[in-house]
């Protein structure tokens, strides 16, 4: 059972995966691709991070959905190829470092694209979730947005 929450006031989505990937994410990304019909590609992380006090354990996930083409954007090919190859690049230690915030990794993956970036909403394009006590919402230079959903 997979269970989609985009927060706010939405009321959350319930659907059966079928655990036949070899990962948590890939069976996740099989499900958008045949529920939802929009690929997707997803990183998931968990592990401790190391500092003063006890330990800390933290999980993080990042989602990269493909818009779909229309006459404005026309085919997205060959920008979904493009992000799909930076997105693979995100390492545990960027997903889960509490010192990165998720607009920052979002720049650092994305920068030298026309991104545009939005978490918890309805937006086919780039959608980036970290786990975290708040939501909050940042710009990042030269026009580009970014968006993150802390829960």
């Amino acid at each position: 059972m997979m269970t989609l929450d985009l927060g706010g006031d939405t009321t959350p989505y319930q659907g059966m995966v079928p655990l036949d990937g070899d990962t948590l994410a890939a069976c996740a990304e099989r499900y958008f691709l045949s529920s939802e019909q929009t690929e997707t590609r997803i990183a998931l992380s968990v592990g401790e991070v190391i500092g003063e006090g006890a330990p800390l354990w933290r999980g993080a996930g990042v989602l990269l959905q493909r818009i779909a083409a229309d006459e404005t954007r026309g085919d997205p090919a060959e920008d979904w190829s493009r992000a799909t190859i930076l997105f693979s690049t995100i390492s545990d230690e960027e997903m889960l470092d509490p010192a990165l915030p998720a607009d920052r990794l979002l720049y650092r993956l994305f920068h030298e694209e026309r991104a545009h970036g939005r978490a918890c909403g309805a937006s086919r394009s780039m959608h980036l979730q970290r786990r975290a006590p708040d939501q909050h919402h940042a710009a990042i230079p030269k026009g580009r947005s970014a968006g993150t959903c802390r829960a």
